[in-house]
């Protein structure tokens, strides 16, 4: 994906995506009493929260967690609302379906909705971006308790 200075942006790379979705997966899927907690729905919106710090600042002061994610420059990290990216969860399902298929994560239908959960493989993360991800998600942890409809409304304001 190029941005209006021609630039590439390395968010919607492949990999980059697998490893994110990867690790969103193995540090939220689960509470303190080992529940699957981590829906397909929740954790698209929370890779799209990665991918967009100017709006996970905004859902994180939403909720009482004033607490700054990064200093990013908004031309570069500009937000995709005007696309609709915030409600679609297609692209991160793709993601899923790929570790899912290579044996890194387990998906469990329970009514109407798809639980997501690391499996016994490992991916390495020793990387600073995978270092930041992992400090972003213990911010957002709390925040899984509500509901998807209360957390995308967190982003548009309302």
């Amino acid at each position: 994906m190029n941005n209006h200075f021609g630039l590439t942006d390395y968010r919607s790379e492949l990999y980059v995506r697998v490893l994110r979705c990867w690790v969103i997966v193995k540090y939220l899927s689960h509470n303190r009493n080992l529940e699957k907690i981590l829906t397909l729905q929740k954790a698209a919106f929370i890779d799209y929260l990665l991918n967009n710090h100017s709006l996970l600042q905004e859902c994180l002061l939403k909720f009482g967690k004033n607490h700054q994610t990064g200093n990013f420059q908004p031309v570069l990290y500009r937000d995709n609302m005007e696309y609709g990216d915030a409600q679609s969860v297609q692209e991160f399902l793709k993601t899923t379906l790929i570790l899912r298929e290579a044996g890194y994560i387990e998906m469990e239908r329970r009514e109407v909705d798809i639980y997501l959960s690391p499996s016994i493989l490992e991916i390495d993360l020793s990387t600073e971006l995978t270092s930041q991800w992992i400090i972003t998600l213990e911010l957002i942890k709390p925040l899984l308790s509500k509901s998807i409809s209360l957390l995308q409304k967190s982003i548009l304001g309302e």
